[in-house]
């Protein structure tokens, strides 16, 4: 009997740079999901099949908190008859509102959170759910019994094709936010230039709210001496269709982000065949001793970054594929949808 599952997501659009991602979710859950209902609080550009029903909170008409309110409940109660079990990603707000009507109705709760930190309200969504998911053992919700850990869903068919990065070319690709640690990348390239390492460097990333703007501003102003040697550049994020190209153009990719979650662009890196230095110590024992760095200290970032930037060919294209194939073993995306429609259903 085909399952029939509700989710909740914030965006569906395959164009936006951080949850673009999300739209290829949406078609692998298509595969085992008929009808497939999709709320969101805001569509854009998309191609589902005609059994996928989305339905926009209207985020992009820019209404009230209480019109947003109101179109959820009105959208879980017209549309009870289509699904049997429900699928929250990421927001938790959608289980604190929506838990006693779907408890009344019968309805299974499977909450998707993958973040270090936690308020009341993430503890109070975690009971009202029967089961929980993430893809780090560091994760808050790691701790409860209730909860899976799973593979972070990445589709591999998207980073296939073959390489050709500029020479001792750095990437980081990323929203600009203080979690990002951007500023000890900056400081870490520095120290390489010290060093007298030959290097290009590019930050590829856009502010999103009020406190990522002024961070935007000192990482401007940190690295305005590597600018103006041509050492670094800062551009704009691109649409997630386009970070294959993007990945597959470096020679390195440098990810800071700490403990809590997995930051879904170190496994793209990975699954692109590019050599990766890494801080979260939820890969370690998986990649390669070398890419991953055990404290964010700029100097040793900037040692670890000589290291990968002066393997041979024959090495590169070694830790490449062994990056890829943790991907493919650990993180694929229709093992993950599989996994998230049987689990959130029986």
């Amino acid at each position: 009997m085909p399952k029939r599952i509700l989710v909740l997501t914030q965006v569906i659009d395959r164009n936006d740079q951080a949850l673009g991602f999300f739209h290829r979710w949406a078609y692998e859950f298509s595969q085992n999901a008929n009808p497939l209902t999709i709320i969101c609080l805001w569509k854009g550009d998309y191609d589902l099949p005609k059994h996928v029903k989305v339905l926009s909170l209207g985020k992009e008409k820019k209404p009230s908190k209480l019109r947003y309110v109101l179109l959820f409940y009105k959208y879980i109660w017209q549309e009870r008859n289509n699904y049997d079990s429900v699928f929250v990603h990421m927001n938790e707000e959608y289980v604190l509102l929506g838990s006693l009507l779907w408890k009344i109705l019968g309805k299974k709760v499977g909450m998707w959170r993958n973040h270090a930190g936690s308020t009341f309200f993430t503890k109070y969504a975690v009971m009202l759910s029967d089961i929980v998911f993430c893809t780090s053992p560091k994760s808050y919700t790691a701790r409860f019994k209730k909860t899976l850990i799973c593979p972070a869903g990445i589709d591999t068919s998207q980073y296939d094709g073959e390489s050709n990065p500029k020479d001792n070319s750095i990437l980081f690709f990323g929203r600009l936010s203080p979690v990002k640690n951007v500023h000890v990348f900056i400081q870490a390239l520095e120290s390489l230039n010290n060093r007298g390492v030959k290097f290009v460097a590019d930050i590829v990333g856009s502010p999103v709210n009020p406190e990522d703007f002024e961070y935007e501003k000192t990482l401007h102003k940190l690295g305005e001496s590597l600018v103006k040697q041509g050492k670094l550049k800062f551009l704009p994020g691109v649409k997630h269709d386009e970070t294959n190209d993007l990945y597959r153009d470096y020679s390195l990719y440098v990810n800071l982000t700490p403990d809590g979650s997995l930051d879904k662009t170190m496994l793209e890196a990975c699954a692109s065949r590019t050599p990766v230095l890494l801080s979260n110590s939820a890969f370690r024992g998986y990649i390669p001793e070398m890419c991953q760095l055990m404290s964010l200290e700029s100097d040793s970032a900037s040692e670890k970054m000589k290291t990968l930037l002066e393997l041979s060919i024959k090495d590169r294209i070694d830790l490449g594929e062994k990056l890829r194939k943790y991907v493919d073993d650990y993180h694929g995306l229709k093992a993950l949808v599989e996994m998230l429609s049987d689990k959130v259903s029986n």
